[in-house]
């Protein structure tokens, strides 16, 4: 199906150069369908963001339909492609796992089966996040507290070097804070600019984090 997709945008893109006028007249209607298929396409193959990112090879239909099936929080649906054959660990073109898009909306009857049916608790996707950073990003405490029951990684770092505990002190939530300290977080990891969860927590002015760090051992 995708690779059909694709074939469409050579296509159009194709039209475009070698008959620029014709394809000028088309009516505005005409122009919008052809610009929604065109940005279905690319959204299917991950073409955007000034470069293109193809599935994996292995990628098909049933995994694509898991991916949309976690994102839009439908556990029947993924139980049924878990069922018939569709991979646990598929990523989409930004190599989001089904375990990150379930854990980005809080879906956590969804992250629970993916775990049990093998999900990769410490997936990454194409920027490095895994399903905590993601959880914890977004303030989901439920979510974090299952991921660290799975075995996740508290200490894993994006290419920028920012990681869970540094989130939890940007949003200020004491709560997800906490369980990544029980988990063993390093309370002095640093990002790639030499920050840590206690300078950003101290700079945020959220005080009940910066006391949690501080208990914790955690130094400026």
């Amino acid at each position: 199906m995708w690779r059909l997709l694709i074939l469409i945008v050579l296509v159009v893109v194709g039209l475009l150069f070698l008959f620029p006028e014709e394809v000028g007249q088309l009516t505005e209607t005409a122009k919008e369908e052809v610009e929604d298929v065109v940005d279905a396409a690319k959204e299917k193959v991950g073409i955007g963001g000034g470069e293109v990112k193809i599935l994996p090879a292995d990628t098909t239909d049933q995994d694509l339909r898991l991916l949309a099936a976690a994102e839009a929080g439908q556990l029947s649906g993924v139980k049924a492609l878990l069922e018939s054959g569709a991979k646990v660990n598929a990523r989409g073109s930004d190599g989001s796992s089904a375990l990150v898009l379930a854990a980005a909306g809080d879906h956590t009857d969804i992250l629970r089966h993916l775990l049990q049916a093998g999900a990769q608790v410490d997936a990454r996707a194409s920027n490095g996040r895994t399903a905590l950073l993601t959880a914890t990003g977004k303030g989901y405490l439920k979510t974090v507290e299952i991921l660290l029951g799975a075995g996740a990684d508290p200490d894993i770092q994006t290419k920028s070097g920012n990681f869970a505990l540094m989130e939890a002190a940007q949003i200020g939530h004491p709560g997800i804070a906490q369980a990544l300290l029980n988990a063993g977080a390093n309370v002095q990891l640093k990002t790639m600019n030499g920050w840590t969860a206690l300078a950003m927590a101290e700079d945020r002015g959220h005080s009940e984090i910066t006391r949690l760090l501080r208990e914790a051992g955690a130094t400026p």
